[in-house]
């Protein structure tokens, strides 16, 4: 459904999803865009967290928890 809507695609990557094997690691690949848009945001907000999870549209704390997570902080 959701490759679908994106036109057969990978929405992450843009990638065709040619094999159903892709499909089984969701959890890795969101934990994967996830740490992505964490980075882009700090780095777009000179590492002002606060900024950055204003940027997220979460709150400071919930950023700081999914940093340590993802070994970010």
């Amino acid at each position: 459904p959701a490759a679908a809507k994106a036109g057969g695609r990978d929405a992450g990557s843009g990638a065709p999803i040619s094999d159903p094997e892709e499909l089984k690691d969701l959890d890795g690949q969101v934990a994967r865009f996830e740490k992505e848009r964490i980075k882009a945001a700090l780095r777009l907000s000179a590492d002002n967290q606060s900024e950055a999870a204003r940027m997220l549209g979460i709150r400071r704390d919930p950023l700081r928890f999914r940093m340590k997570n993802h070994k970010l902080l």
